[in-house]
């Protein structure tokens, strides 16, 4: 039997970048509810020169 250890790079090989990867992960997640407008809308507001990628570590739902 081959190893069959994954990496990062099978994980998203279906997708065409790894963020793509994470969002559509995000969208199936959870709720069903989801619209393909709201994944969009995500997508929007991470492309906002105010997001900032090294503030989500510190992010809490609770906090805010």
């Amino acid at each position: 039997i081959p190893n069959m250890a994954l990496t990062s790079k099978d994980l998203f090989s279906a997708f065409s970048s790894p963020m793509a990867g994470l969002l559509m992960c995000w969208h199936y997640s959870g709720s069903n509810e989801k619209s393909v407008a709201e994944l969009t809308r995500l997508m929007g507001f991470t492309s906002d020169a105010l997001f900032n990628p090294a503030e989500s570590s510190h992010f809490s739902h609770e906090h805010e």
